[in-house]
């Protein structure tokens, strides 16, 4: 009988999963920051890269990219002499 409740996660649900993580990741990236660790934030926005590769486009995608431009300029003006060399080994390898 517990069979019949067994469902798979629609489409829906699972962007909304996306959209959550991303959300999560952008959080705890700016608490890394605010507690004065911006080596762990760069990490935090590595893998919201990676999360945003897997995402379809669309507005939570849309958000998420936004945010990531907003964080790695949050991490430009707290380390602009650092943030160069750290990202050049991301995974989108942005600033060369």
């Amino acid at each position: 009988m517990a069979s019949q409740f067994h469902r798979t996660p629609s489409r829906a649900i699972r962007l909304k999963q996306h959209d959550c993580l991303s959300q999560k990741l952008l959080s705890a990236f700016h608490q890394a920051c605010d507690e004065g660790d911006p080596y762990c934030g760069l990490i935090l926005l590595e893998l919201l890269e990676m999360e945003l590769q897997g995402m379809a486009p669309g507005e939570a995608r849309n958000r998420a990219l936004e945010g990531l431009i907003m964080a790695y300029e949050k991490l430009w003006q707290l380390c602009p002499t650092a943030l160069p060399f750290a990202v050049r080994n991301t995974v989108c390898g942005v600033a060369h």
